[in-house]
């Protein structure tokens, strides 16, 4: 044999190289199909949302255009909720008292007393009361010139006041959701 035939490779070689590299190009193929089908998936999600977007701005074109001034987008105010102290009702007197009912709707309530020209023998003595029960919570038992006491019930109540030588005021107030402008 010479040399030359030496260098030449079999017809054995050439088959196997071919089927490798047949099989790269195949691997290949496999792979960028793959990747074309996941990108044409998220293409249409794309395509879909630039449709929609492409419309509100041809509707706002077109509303602009369409020299309706009178018509004007109605815009909300910004607004945010705060907690505030609501009055419900005020009593005053300078003898026992029962009070008028009064409804209690907010998350909790309070008794805001006062008394006035206070001796050392003045006494204020406050029960809150449901309508047609007998007995109430203490709300007040004081002998201090004034204060306030929270509560937590809510629904129709009155005040069942003892008062012994003093005036009196008494302001149920509520804790209330208020929607103030920012």
């Amino acid at each position: 044999m010479s040399k030359e035939q030496d260098k030449k490779p079999t017809s054995k070689s050439n088959k196997k190289l071919l089927i490798i590299i047949a099989a790269i190009i195949l691997i290949m193929l496999c792979f960028c199909c793959t990747v074309f089908v996941a990108i044409g998936s998220d293409a249409d999600k794309i395509d879909s949302d630039l449709d929609k977007k492409s419309e509100e701005l041809e509707d706002k074109v077109n509303d602009n255009i369409s020299g309706d001034e009178d018509k004007e987008e109605e815009t909300k105010p910004k607004t945010q909720t705060v907690e505030e102290w609501q009055d419900v009702k005020t009593f005053s007197g300078s003898a026992n008292k029962k009070t008028e009912p009064f409804t209690i709707t907010g998350k909790r309530w309070k008794v805001v007393y006062t008394i006035k020209n206070p001796s050392e023998y003045s006494i204020l003595y406050i029960n809150a009361i449901k309508p047609g029960e007998a007995f109430g919570d203490t709300v007040v038992y004081a002998a201090s010139k004034s204060g306030e006491t929270l509560m937590y019930s809510k629904g129709e109540l009155y005040l069942d006041i003892s008062a012994a030588n003093c005036s009196w005021t008494v302001t149920i107030e509520q804790l209330v959701d208020v929607e103030k402008p920012i």
